[in-house]
């Protein structure tokens, strides 16, 4: 979809907590791997830069805001910290929760602390 300067009911600007991208009119979620993530392996996938976009109702329904998503959202990143040999990152955060979305597209390989602005910038 197309930024046509104004935001409507289907589009946010990129770098609110509450940002909403969308794909072909699906709600999705994205994220990119890295060969550059060495630390976080389960953030590499090989020696090329990915997208992947998620359709952003597999978060909500299967993870979201209830006891039994948190449960879920738990126990997926105790396995990639198990994996990762690191703690998940901790800007990893709930989008039903009004957490910072943008910054879950692209984890640190670190857990450093983030004080980075987005970089997302429309065009009219």
């Amino acid at each position: 979809m197309a930024f046509n300067g104004k935001w409507g009911n289907s589009c946010s600007p990129p770098c609110q907590a509450d940002t909403r991208q969308h794909v072909a009119r699906c709600l999705a979620c994205p994220g990119r791997r890295l060969p550059a993530h060495q630390q976080r392996r389960s953030r590499n996938l090989g020696e090329h830069f990915l997208f992947i976009m998620n359709p952003r109702e597999r978060f909500d329904v299967v993870a979201g805001d209830t006891p039994e998503g948190n449960r879920v959202r738990q126990v997926i990143r105790d396995r990639a910290a198990e994996y990762d040999g690191i703690p998940h990152a901790p800007e990893l955060g709930s989008y039903q929760k009004g957490e910072i979305e943008w910054w879950q597209y692209g984890v640190s390989d670190d857990n450093a602390e983030r004080r980075d602005k987005c970089p997302l910038r429309m065009r009219k």
